[in-house]
């Protein structure tokens, strides 16, 4: 037999989900796809995923946890904490400003670029040198300069099977000069990285052109591990 599900509305926001009854406010309010506070990952320790219970029934989990973080006027104000609520009718909430994580604006513009670049990859062409000298055509990569790079035998083979112009991407993130990528045609041109910058409260991602560092497009989610 199923079990029952509630209805629970979230205001101001104006969000909407059916959970089962019994269910953790906190998991509810994350299915609906809200980013609340919650820094201690939900054991009622920091008192941030502050809530206001305006119609419903609910079960507390620890009356203690609630004389901890809630005055009095709060708690007959009808404050709760959502990692402490269990669900048991159909509700409405509120979500104070202050519970709430707006996404975050990322302050880089696409117009700037990465003045230092170097990046763990880059593009190169190549030529293949096919002479009844040798037994086997000998692959050159122009404008590179370095330790001669790993190519292993599937590479190789693809490599030659292609009549040029052919591009290789060699990368070096290994340690050592590897070619990882062939392919047809001169693409030397369209070389690019995604630059990740893991925060404690947000994760930023900008793609950038890695032949001249340009920002070609950005974007930026909350880091989950303050939920």
């Amino acid at each position: 037999m199923s079990k029952k599900l509630v209805r629970i509305i979230f205001h101001p926001l104006n969000k909407v989900v059916e959970v089962e009854r019994g269910t953790l406010l906190l998991d509810a309010i994350r299915e609906a796809g809200i980013q609340i506070e919650s820094i201690c990952g939900g054991k009622g320790q920091c008192g941030k995923c502050r809530v206001i219970l305006n119609k419903g029934e609910v079960s507390i989990a620890s009356e203690d946890v609630y004389k901890k973080h809630f005055s009095p006027q709060e708690i007959s104000q009808n404050y709760h904490l959502a990692c402490q609520v269990y669900v048991l009718s159909d509700s409405e909430f509120t979500i104070p400003v202050e519970s709430r994580i707006d996404k975050p604006k990322i302050l880089v513009s696409t117009e700037m670029r990465i003045e230092e670049l170097d990046p763990a990859s880059r593009k190169y062409l190549v030529k293949v040198s096919r002479s009844p000298d040798f037994l086997l055509p000998s692959i050159k990569l122009e404008n590179y300069s370095g330790l001669r790079p790993k190519i292993d035998n599937e590479t190789y083979r693809k490599i030659l099977s292609l009549s040029e112009p052919i591009t290789v991407t060699v990368s070096t993130t290994s340690g050592y000069p590897e070619v990882i990528k062939v392919e047809p045609g001169d693409k030397v041109g369209t070389n690019y990285g995604l630059a990740i910058d893991i925060g404690t409260t947000t994760v930023v991602m900008l793609l950038v052109d890695l032949t001249n560092g340009k920002i070609i497009d950005k974007d930026s989610t909350l880091n989950r591990q303050i939920t």
